[in-house]
């Protein structure tokens, strides 16, 4: 019974870590064109070459997050490891059939939004863009 137990529990661990696989940009090596392609993108943006220039210690990365079942997109965490932490700073998340770019809004007050990079860059120098807000078509 308990070999049983031990055995359930380890499949489970091993399924967790599958499902929720995710990777270090530095490290990742593109699993085909489409992954390059969204990654070269990335790495293109002005705010990801400031972020990589910004320090050196703790390690500036990007955590990638492959389209699955719930989500078409490349999801990205731009942030810094710590080595036993990652710290998350924003979420961008690429579309690879258009490679449209989008900033994850949690600030939104109805829930966590999608914004375009030029709606982002235009609206994050408001000082109200940090504070709880809507999006409405757009605005």
């Amino acid at each position: 019974m308990n070999l049983i137990r031990l055995v359930t529990l380890f499949i489970f661990c091993l399924s967790v870590q599958i499902a929720t696989a995710q990777d270090f940009v530095s490290s990742y090596k593109p699993k085909n064109q489409t992954e390059k392609t969204v990654l070269a993108k990335l790495k293109a943006l002005p705010e990801i070459k400031q972020h990589y220039a910004s320090r050196k210690n703790p390690k500036p990365d990007i955590i990638i997050a492959r389209p699955y079942s719930q989500s078409k997109y490349y999801c990205f965490q731009v942030g810094f490891d710590y080595g036993d932490r990652f710290g998350t700073n924003y979420y961008l998340s690429v579309n690879p059939k258009t490679l449209q770019v989008y900033f994850e809004d949690f600030s939104d007050e109805s829930r966590s939004k999608s914004i375009t990079l030029v709606q982002w860059r235009h609206w994050r120098s408001n000082p109200g863009f940090n504070k709880p807000h809507k999006w409405v078509n757009g605005n």
